[in-house]
């Protein structure tokens, strides 16, 4: 294990290393655009984020920009997307087959409905509006929805291409009070000492690093690593990525995605 987890960490410490080479535009982005989520500077609960900006109009066209892909693309109450049969499916069998997807639909949608998914695909789409939007699916309660989103924030977030040229390897660093590890993690394995701290100081916080990568075998590695003790808390291998990344313009040969902010920023400064 300890080999597999230094080459782990080789690719996550490489991701990190060409996250920074944006850190400074980012950073400026965020500070005229959306300074209230800059979590890239270190800052503390209450803390002004306000100074460097003296008009709203770039904050208030973000706010819009979100509102409008959400409306546009997936409108809360409504089915913004359809199960069909393809073209392996037999002619004669296809419209049995497509009822049985139209009931399919109509479950998952009920799902996404009852949950958190329009709260955090607006956050990750005012990510996007800057750089890149990012969207982790997850399982449910079971009992409000089958289905969790979690937005996670550009701060935190660590891509890698793979071969192919996609984004499908992503990693994230980040801290966490350790008393809420078991409910974000119901199937983490916790170590001794992490026990303790949950049980005698539950709001100390330790970091964490979680990610997903692409396998040989077209199949993904799902991993919660608590890198003090180097200990896997979830390691699993799935059938499809949980990760939903999206960006709006690049590069050939970047990463991260240019949003339109990065484009007005001269005249938003």
């Amino acid at each position: 294990m300890s080999k597999e987890y230094d080459k782990l960490m080789k690719r996550v410490s490489a991701a990190e290393g060409r996250k920074q080479e944006w850190d400074s535009h980012l950073r400026e982005c965020y500070r005229f655009a959306m300074p209230q989520r800059n979590t890239i500077d270190k800052w503390n609960p209450g803390q002004k984020k306000m100074e460097y900006v003296f008009d709203s109009t770039a904050g208030d066209a973000l706010e819009d920009f979100a509102g409008r892909m959400e409306l546009e693309l997936v409108p809360p109450n409504i089915n913004w997307m359809k199960l069909e049969a393809g073209s392996d499916i037999p002619e004669d069998e296809q419209a049995q087959v497509d009822e049985y997807l139209e009931e399919t639909t109509e479950t998952i949608f009920n799902h996404i409905t009852s949950s958190n998914f329009s709260s955090q695909i607006h956050e990750a789409f005012l990510d996007l509006g800057i750089s890149t939007g990012a969207v982790i699916v997850e399982q449910g309660d079971g009992i409000q929805s089958s289905l969790n989103f979690r937005c996670v924030s550009l701060s935190e977030l660590l891509l890698e291409q793979t071969s192919k040229g996609i984004v499908e390897n992503v990693y994230r660093k980040f801290k966490i009070p350790a008393g809420d590890i078991e409910d974000i993690y119901p199937r983490a394995k916790l170590t001794e000492r992490l026990k303790q701290i949950i049980e005698d100081k539950p709001t100390t916080e330790v970091n964490l690093i979680e990610g997903t990568y692409a396998t040989d075998n077209n199949q993904f590695k799902s991993f919660v690593i608590y890198p003090e003790e180097q200990h896997y808390l979830i390691e699993e291998t799935l059938d499809s990525n949980p990760w939903v990344i999206f960006r709006e313009s690049t590069i050939p040969g970047e990463t991260y995605g240019r949003g339109r902010v990065m484009r007005a920023l001269p005249d938003i400064k």
